[in-house]
């Protein structure tokens, strides 16, 4: 592993930009990178690690993620993203996957980023992301702070939430004759089969996964919550909201409960990962580099839940 890590290493010192392999074979991973990293140890020596949505949501969100790591170089902070395995541009199929795989390749973005001069961490994960940062984070002594981009409530919730992309995918009719029922996908995996769901192969084990891995009683670590109002962009001001739908005050009121200390911000701008023809993003990108950088301003967001309550 170390001969990987220090191949690596070299290639994000290389250049403010990058996109390599970390690892060979099927364990090789796609990363990422952008800043300074050849002089984050004479900086504040934090990094930024972008943990990325589930399927279509993922490629839907390469735009945003990209943009928000040039807002972050742009201000000398060092951040990277990595491929899961099963996804994106990497070896391996989905079919093989599993949750703790994906939690381990988090961590070896992790362990990257330390051997590459980090001191502390900073989790961006965007809808299921923020659902696989927060198991991360409770692992880990060197992670400080959690972005959770319009997270999900849990992980059988979110699977169940992709599940749905299955009736848009299926055709009720056979042939000539009656239309037959729909077929349940979430009974077809409990009962052991694979089900095509929108183009990706689901299997009954990474369907277990998601139904029984709960997420942390305590987060042990700062979460910022950020919500987005819109679910497409309007021109006309009146749309934009001022507060957080009840579905989303639901989640916030989980994460506050857990957190060592927790608050939430309403940016309004578009939901990208609903989108089929992705738009391209708007406030959010800049909105989160300011965040993260500690100099945000109130332009184009709402801020909410002010105090960082701390819960015992």
């Amino acid at each position: 592993m170390k001969k990987y890590l220090d191949a690596a290493r070299a290639e994000l010192r290389n250049r403010h930009k990058n996109i390599f392999f970390f690892g060979a074979g099927d364990g090789a991973r796609l990363v990422t990178s952008q800043g300074p990293w050849k002089d984050l140890s004479k900086s504040a020596a934090k990094a930024i690690i972008f943990v990325q949505p589930f399927a279509e949501e993922m490629n839907r969100c390469r735009r945003l993620i990209s943009l928000c790591q040039q807002a972050l170089s742009d201000q000398s902070i060092c951040s990277l993203t990595l491929d899961y395995f099963g996804t994106g541009d990497i070896s391996g199929e989905l079919e093989d996957a599993r949750l703790q795989t994906w939690i381990e390749d988090i961590n070896t973005a992790c362990d990257l980023a330390r051997h590459s001069g980090a001191q502390e961490l900073c989790l961006v994960g965007i809808r299921f992301g923020g659902l696989l940062a927060q198991l991360v984070a409770n692992s880990r002594s060197d992670v400080t702070s959690i972005y959770c981009v319009q997270p999900q409530q849990d992980l059988s919730r979110a699977m169940r939430q992709f599940l749905r992309i299955a009736f848009a995918s299926l055709d009720p009719a056979d042939g000539d004759g009656p239309v037959a029922p729909l077929p349940s996908p979430s009974k077809q995996l409990a009962a052991g089969a694979t089900v095509c769901v929108g183009g990706y192969k689901m299997t009954p084990h990474l369907f277990r996964d998601f139904d029984e891995t709960k997420l942390p009683s305590q987060i042990e670590c700062s979460v910022t919550s950020i919500f987005v109002g819109l679910s497409a962009r309007y021109q006309d001001s009146a749309a934009t909201k001022t507060s957080l739908s009840s579905a989303d005050q639901r989640i916030f009121e989980d994460i506050e409960g857990r957190a060592q200390f927790a608050r939430s911000m309403l940016i309004n701008d578009v939901q990208i990962w609903h989108q089929g023809v992705p738009e391209e993003p708007g406030a959010l990108p800049q909105a989160i580099a300011e965040e993260i950088a500690g100099d945000a301003s109130n332009q184009g967001r709402t801020n909410l839940a002010e105090s960082y309550a701390e819960n015992s």
